[in-house]
């Protein structure tokens, strides 16, 4: 570096020549450059302006909430249990004769079931009758003694002695009747049991044995024929936590302004809804009548039961069922479609139109879920228009197209004009809302905010195909696009 401040470089003599040489070549080339440019430049200067259509604002569907008189419900596990079971087992030991049911047979107190072989129960009830016989006559001869030296002792023809041992006679023949008479009945009781007989009413499992089979009544080891239980009513089993219990009697007790027990439960009338595990709704109903008598330690649950009552025989013991109870006094409130709600973290959010078209966004207190919609607690009213289709599309503070349809609801549920408000009572059909709260049923999305990056959004979408195609810009406007790139390189490489 010399002290003006220039840099001095030292080059060799070949690197001089070589220099030289090369710039010679190319002088052709270099003084075709600045042609070139200028005709770029002329040609950018005769460009014409690029026209910017606006993109479409997005389509969405919006609805009207509904406004519904509403019984929140809690929901429980139960099972099905027969409300009487029966082991039919065997009374006398023997050879199966006949068997008078065929497996699931529904069957009254009374019918004969099997029959065991009875010949030798019939038997040793004849010697026994007939022995009944023999002592009646013993005794009657004995009662004539008596009354004879009864007669010869008054005379003196007779000591005490011979009528003391004539009434003596007399007695133990009575006695050996007695005997006798009872022996008689036992034979008689095993004779009968060797028809087996259905105890109650109801529907008989299948046979566990076949004729032929030796089956044995000793008491402890008898063996088992079938089971049997009863059909209707049946009871479910469920388990109640001791909040839910007391808050059941409290209601109980306010609607028939009585004290409330546990012991009295069945007189509460508090109703019940049960399904089945393939059932919509809860078609069957019936009523508390039972509450154990201490609470588990373990769950803090208490062991309850319902009553219901079962003629057609669909509820069958041992099914899974899932059982209402009314958790509170009916209500009015705004019910909405689960997808129609966003979630940031966790707050919840719906997205609703004005009426110029413009999107807003509501925080809403979400409640549980009835006939499939989510009850809204805070946030709505029933003449606001939410977006239930389109949420991705839509941004806070931007223009939308709404199309109203109305609230999409469950299969079987129908709403009224999206402008109406549906005041119909939910009746005891409608789903638990002890069910957890669950997520929305659309992608998690914040709402997005407004100003530069809405209007960076819009420069964005401006670009899309879509947006291309309904521009619809003239041949000349895109030859023109064209050009641009290859004098924007040729500029560089300038």
């Amino acid at each position: 570096m010399s002290p003006s401040g220039f840099l001095h470089v030292r080059f060799s003599e070949t690197s001089v020549m070589e220099f030289l040489d090369m710039a010679s070549n190319r002088w052709l080339c270099l003084q075709s450059v600045p042609l070139l440019a200028g005709l770029v430049v002329i040609a950018g200067c005769g460009r014409a302006d690029i026209k910017v259509v606006p993109t479409p604002p997005p389509e969405v569907i919006v609805s009207y909430p509904l406004v519904r008189t509403v019984t929140e419900m809690d929901e429980y596990p139960g099972k099905i249990d027969a409300v009487a079971t029966v082991d039919v087992r065997a009374r006398v030991s023997g050879y199966i004769t006949k068997i008078n049911f065929t497996d699931g047979q529904s069957v009254k107190a009374g019918d004969i079931l099997l029959e065991i072989d009875p010949r030798p129960y019939q038997a040793d009830y004849d010697i026994d009758m007939a022995k009944i016989e023999q002592v009646k006559a013993q005794l009657h001869l004995a009662k004539i003694e008596v009354a004879r030296y009864t007669e010869l002792r008054r005379k003196g023809a007779s000591t005490q002695e011979d009528l003391d041992i004539a009434i003596s006679k007399r007695d133990q023949a009575t006695a050996d009747l007695k005997l006798s008479e009872a022996s008689a009945r036992q034979k008689k009781l095993s004779l009968d049991w060797t028809k087996v007989e259905a105890p109650i009413d109801g529907r008989v499992s299948r046979q566990y044995v076949n004729i032929g089979n030796l089956v044995n009544g000793v008491a402890g080891s008898a063996t088992l024929l079938t089971t049997l239980v009863t059909v209707d009513p049946v009871y479910v089993y469920m388990d109640v936590d001791e909040r839910s219990i007391q808050r059941y009697l409290r209601q109980a007790m306010e609607r028939r302004n009585r004290p409330a027990d546990v012991s009295n439960i069945a007189d509460l009338e508090i109703p019940v809804s049960v399904a089945l595990a393939s059932e919509d709704g809860f078609p069957h109903r019936g009523f508390l009548d039972f509450v154990d008598n201490r609470t588990n330690p373990q769950t803090g649950t208490l062991k309850v039961r319902a009553k219901l009552p079962n003629p057609d025989r669909i509820l069958v013991p041992g099914f899974f069922a899932r059982a209402q109870i009314r958790s509170g006094e009916p209500y009015e409130t705004i019910l909405i479609s689960e997808r129609a709600i966003g979630s940031q973290q966790s707050l919840r959010y719906v997205l609703v139109v004005d009426d110029k078209n413009i999107v807003n966004v509501r925080t809403v207190e979400p409640g549980r879920m009835i006939d499939g919609l989510r009850v809204i607690h805070s946030g709505l009213t029933a003449k606001d228009r939410i977006i239930v289709e389109g949420l991705q599309r839509a941004r806070p503070g931007e223009e939308v197209k709404p199309h109203e349809e109305p609230m999409p609801e469950p299969a079987g549920r129908k709403s009224a004009h999206p402008s109406q408000a549906d005041t119909k009572a939910a009746d005891d059909k409608s789903e638990p809302g002890s069910q957890p709260e669950s997520k929305s049923a659309t992608p998690s999305q914040p709402p997005p905010t407004t100003g530069k990056q809405s209007e960076k959004s819009a420069d964005k979408n401006s670009g899309s195909p879509a947006d291309d195609k309904a521009d619809d810009k003239p041949t000349a406007d895109k030859q023109a696009d064209k050009s641009k790139k290859p004098s924007t390189k040729t500029g560089g490489d300038q």
